[in-house]
């Protein structure tokens, strides 16, 4: 039998896209079985697939980060080695980095209109699917049964008494928002239609309140946090594409005057919400808060690797913070951030490592000409994204290093002077029925 590499990897990647959101939900069904490893199997099946392409394809600038992220790790894993760590440890810690950022290499592989069409059009209606099943989570007990790591604790938050928190299969309500996010900009590109402005908009506005009720609901403060960074970046890189198309419209007179009034209704609405985002940052500064003075205390213990020692430039090993793996290695866990986690870890050259591919993406956009609504709304959610991961401690798991990879490699991926050179309503038209070339 001969095995389809390009068919198999398009089908794992739905896999990892659906299954990630949903993993206590999918281990859960899977607990009683020998599929309870699905999460590590994936991995190791990319990390195997990334070793692969990378020396069977010729050099490109996705494949350049990859290999410059497996010389990053080369310190890391000596350091573990020599303080004694076990050899299942430093190698399940080496399947977990590399085989998380092969991702990067599968946009390329597939075809990067091919892969974008089916992350977009999947999280379309992955996200409609996890916002009902959130709203269900809030309202009801119907997945009390669920094993979660935070289900039905409540937050005293001002303002509101007792907020439930909603995370449904997700597992913990901080590790809500860089989904839901992904899926609302997949779900701008899907319904975005340049020759119906209005019913465009007022899908896009639709989904926005759609989405932001399923932020609140998880009650994490991160989340919201990053949430109201998102808007913000929205409105500073989305609208000059929509207005482009808007104005070159001789007779849009109407639509010329309902993009005035959005922006105008935008901004008094920051305005009027800007005492209550006061309210709530100072809220996030409060050490009188248990959560807070906790946070403040292992950020503060964080900050104490950068001091000069022998572990600043390596960490202290690959795998020094993973408690799943049955040794008597002392595991220090996480410091209430993903960036101080993967710095603990594998020092300075993690840190390289983590913004590493963002950084290239990001500098790729700037610099390649012909970016299209996707690229841009895809440059919002991983800037959002590392902010992200740099304040709050779950927004690195592996659940979402998989959207961070796949959204990285969509920008390294991008080929010529003018990568997509269809329109906009072509570029929705071909998401929708899957035909973009």
């Amino acid at each position: 039998m001969v095995i389809n590499i390009k068919k198999s990897l398009y089908f794992l990647i739905i896999i990892m896209a659906v299954f990630y959101p949903n993993h206590i939900l999918i281990s859960f069904l899977t607990s009683s079985t020998p599929l309870i490893v699905w999460k590590q199997l994936l991995i190791i099946v990319m990390f195997f697939w990334g070793i692969w392409f990378c020396f069977k394809k010729k050099l490109s600038t996705d494949s350049m980060v990859f290999i410059v992220s497996l010389f990053l790790l080369l310190p890391a894993v000596v350091t573990a080695l020599i303080s004694g760590m076990s050899f299942s440890r430093v190698m399940y810690a080496l399947f977990l980095y590399i085989g998380t950022i092969s991702i990067i290499l599968v946009p390329r592989y597939l075809g990067v209109n091919n892969a974008k069409v089916l992350m977009f059009r999947l999280s379309h209606y992955l996200g409609i699917f996890l916002v009902i099943g959130l709203g269900i989570d809030y309202f009801t007990d119907f997945f009390i049964n669920i094993p979660r790591g935070e289900y039905s604790s409540l937050d005293n938050l001002e303002g509101f008494a007792f907020l439930r928190r909603a995370s449904l299969f997700f597992g913990a309500a901080t590790i809500v928002f860089p989904t839901l996010a992904f899926c609302f900009l997949a779900s701008i590109l899907v319904i975005w239609r340049d020759n119906r402005f209005f019913q465009s908009i007022a899908a896009i506005s639709f989904f926005y309140v759609f989405y932001t009720s399923a932020i609140l609901m998880t009650a994490s403060k991160a989340a919201i946090l990053s949430w109201l960074i998102l808007t913000a970046l929205l409105f500073i890189f989305t609208f000059p594409h929509w207005s482009k198309r808007v104005f070159r419209n001789e007779n849009g007179v109407g639509e010329k005057f309902f993009y005035g009034l959005v922006v105008i209704l935008s901004f008094s609405m920051i305005i009027w919400l800007f005492e209550w985002v006061i309210e709530f940052s100072s809220m996030l500064l409060d050490d009188s808060d248990a959560s807070n003075a906790q946070r403040f205390s292992r950020w503060s213990e964080g900050l104490q690797l950068f001091h000069l020692n022998m572990h600043l430039l390596t960490g202290h090993g690959v795998g020094a913070t993973m408690g799943n793996i049955p040794d008597t290695f002392p595991v220090y866990t996480h410091y209430e951030s993903s960036f101080f986690q993967i710095l603990y870890e594998v020092g300075l050259f993690g840190l390289v490592f983590l913004y590493l591919p963002a950084v290239v993406a990001l500098l790729r956009w700037v610099l390649v000409s012909g970016s299209s609504m996707s690229d841009t709304l895809l440059v919002v959610w991983i800037i959002t994204y590392l902010i992200s991961i740099s304040v709050a401690p779950t927004f690195l798991s592996l659940h979402f290093s998989f959207l961070y990879y796949i959204s990285s490699g969509l920008l390294l991926g991008r080929k010529g002077r003018v990568f997509i050179t269809t329109t906009s309503d072509d570029w929705s038209q071909g998401v929708s029925t899957g035909t973009i070339k």
